[in-house]
């Protein structure tokens, strides 16, 4: 495989040079004061335990850090990781399916692609199309190569009612997810159709709170007399997901049987791709989609190995395209969601710079969520021109935001805030965090 770089010509090269000897000055003794009083003496910090690194990718040097090299659950931090191995592998190519002709028989096999039927995403139906041309075959789905678990190292058991933690799969369709909602005359409906008999009235669905649910070791949900009373009442719950239920749902859609068959990817095996939307990735960064997070890394997996598997292609990343990394990558999943997962923010640092090096910075920034503008931070870090573009990662008792700061001398800065172990709401982190960055906006 190639890695794909963007290289910039020697004319470019030149022009950051020369601006940054022209318009980046060293850190002033009162500035890097200041910065470290607002960081090390913020009383809502000392609640908890904070990492934070500002770096220059133009003079590489390191403008502030403190607890740098110490490691940090990042959560949703971790998709900055699985942004960059997608990038960096998939070559702006999306792979819709492996498949094979033996006479007049098709075999295909899924790649991971997140799209198949997903009710926010365009070329959801591109499979479908695929699968009509060739109605003169015989139609087989092998799982042969999917090699992983459904949840990832780490996973809560508890949380698989939740919209978050779908499950992985080699050929997911409707991300693997049953949408449930209630129209303008409080009818209460259930899709992919498959599930419609087995969606049924519960009187014993009594929480405080639940209006749906599903039974834990099952496909059969279940809703109350509430899920009738909100107009426009939705909610997402992952169903289990098997190569039995994608054949039911495409068998009318597709207009043919397909059969089931375990078969492994043969060396002459077809791709049968399309080019990748950076929708994908804005839906992976923007509004932090667990499930796409997860299916990016298999995409990979599928891309090296013709082998559906998490670890492996962390593995290779953590050996090929992260070698150089300040510290030791504890890396588990590609979402964030597993507690497993332990970063330092100087690592992070590492590849987001590595990302601003190879790739222009209009379509780096186009997928981060922007301040004020767009994604997880569209209420926090408002400016009348965006300034801040990054990524937040959370889970009970943490928050991290880490991306790029834009001055207003016209420098672009990256930074990675790390809070752990803090026992309050995230709020107050985020209302000390824009002060810091407000300054840094205004100063650097």
């Amino acid at each position: 495989m190639k890695t794909k770089i963007i290289k910039y010509n020697l004319f470019v090269v030149t022009l950051c040079v020369v601006w940054a000897c022209q318009s980046t000055q060293p850190l002033s003794q009162k500035q890097s004061n200041s910065l470290a009083e607002l960081v090390t003496q913020s009383p809502v910090f000392s609640k908890g335990f904070t990492g934070f690194v500002l770096f220059d990718p133009i003079t590489q040097q390191t403008l502030f850090q403190q607890n740098a090299a110490k490691y940090f659950t990042p959560a949703s931090n971790t998709k900055i990781f699985t942004l960059y191995t997608a990038l960096q592998i998939l070559d702006d190519e999306l792979a819709i399916c492996n498949y094979d002709i033996h006479g007049d028989s098709l075999i295909f096999w899924g790649t991971g692609n997140p799209l198949l039927l997903h009710p926010e995403h365009d070329h959801s139906d591109t499979l479908i199309h695929f699968l009509k041309q060739h109605r003169d075959k015989k139609l087989f789905l092998s799982n042969h190569n999917f090699q992983d678990d459904r949840f990832g190292s780490g996973w809560m058991w508890d949380d698989y009612t939740g919209g978050f933690q779908a499950e992985k799969a080699a050929i997911p369709i409707y991300g693997n997810l049953a949408w449930i909602k209630t129209d303008s005359n409080r009818t209460i409906s259930i899709e992919p159709p498959y599930f419609g008999d087995r969606f049924r009235f519960s009187d014993q669905l009594t929480s405080k709170h639940a209006r749906t649910s599903r039974l834990e070791r099952s496909n059969d949900f279940i809703y109350n007399q509430k899920a009738h009373q909100e107009i426009g009442y939705s909610r997402v719950i992952p169903f289990i997901h098997s190569p039995e239920i994608v054949a039911q749902c495409l068998r009318p859609l597709v207009g043919q049987e397909i059969h089931l068959l375990e078969k492994e990817i043969p060396l002459e095996k077809k791709i049968f791709q399309q080019s990748m939307p950076d929708s994908v990735y804005r839906q992976l960064m923007l509004p932090s989609d667990n499930f796409i997070a997860e299916q990016l890394l298999l995409l990979c997996s599928d891309r090296l190995f013709d082998t559906i598997n998490t670890s492996k292609i962390i593995a290779y990343a953590k050996d090929s395209l992260l070698a150089d990394a300040p510290d030791q990558l504890r890396w588990y999943d590609g979402s964030g969601i597993s507690r497993y997962n332990l970063f330092t923010p100087r690592t992070i640092v590492y590849v987001l710079q590595k990302m601003y090096q190879q790739y222009p910075e209009e379509r780096l920034f186009s997928l981060f969520a922007q301040g004020g503008v767009s994604g997880t931070i569209r209420k926090w870090y408002a400016a009348e021109q965006p300034y801040i573009f990054a990524k937040t990662g959370t889970l009970r008792n943490l928050h991290c935001l880490s991306g790029y700061i834009k001055t207003d001398n016209g420098r672009t800065l990256i930074f990675s805030f790390m809070h752990n172990n803090f026992n309050s709401s995230s709020q107050s982190l985020k209302v000390e965090m824009q002060k810091i960055l407000e300054y840094i906006k205004a100063n650097f």
